[in-house]
């Protein structure tokens, strides 16, 4: 009885633990049909860095919105990505404002003098995570517990979400990055890609 209660309690904890180490974020996937291709979003999980500090993963910051006509305006939010279309709101219900990626050509944010750019995708804004072999992006603006969600190989190369399928092709060349690719780990096989 004893043994049975402690197997179940360690199967708890794993299912927590695997819980809190990544969210779902609605990602883009494309998919081929007789009349052309359609982009459909389904929810993915994106492991985060930080299992137990998700409140840190996306938080309120001063953004310096520029829209498509090159205006800007500065406003204290948060992005949400709740929804297959990321998006920053503000104000009031009644008078509330929702700006979408498709409306501008970046957000950015100031910290000590540095610029913390997103690029607006046709879902979301991404911000550089990492450079490598592979560069790495996030959709949310924070450094320090980034929700890494695209990839892109080289600098010339189209940014793809972050897949096992996208992961898988890019580091076919490297056997110990592929064997982590296969077992789901695409960051680690991401990081191993890039250190050798």
């Amino acid at each position: 009885m004893r043994l049975r209660f402690i197997v179940f309690f360690v199967f708890i904890l794993l299912n927590l633990f695997q819980n809190a180490s990544a969210q779902r974020i609605p990602m883009p996937t494309t998919i081929s049909t007789p009349r052309g291709n359609v982009t459909i979003y389904t929810p993915s999980h994106i492991p985060m860095y930080n299992n137990f500090n998700y409140k840190n993963s996306n938080r309120r910051h001063e953004f310096t919105i520029v829209f498509l006509n090159d205006s800007t305006m500065t406003v204290k939010a948060v992005i949400d990505l709740s929804d297959s279309v990321h998006c920053i709101k503000w104000g009031k219900k009644e008078n509330q404002i929702i700006i979408k990626p498709s409306e501008t050509k970046e957000i950015y944010r100031m910290v000590r003098g540095e610029k913390i750019s997103g690029k607006a995708m046709d879902s979301c804004w991404i911000f550089s995570a990492g450079f490598g072999k592979i560069n790495t992006y996030s959709v949310t603006s924070e450094t320090d517990y980034p929700l890494i969600a695209y990839v892109q190989k080289g600098v010339d190369k189209p940014i793809l979400p972050l897949t096992e399928a996208n992961v898988r092709e890019m580091v076919k060349d490297n056997g110990k990055a592929l064997k982590l690719a296969d077992r789901k780990k695409l960051l680690k096989a991401v990081e191993k890609y890039n250190e050798e």
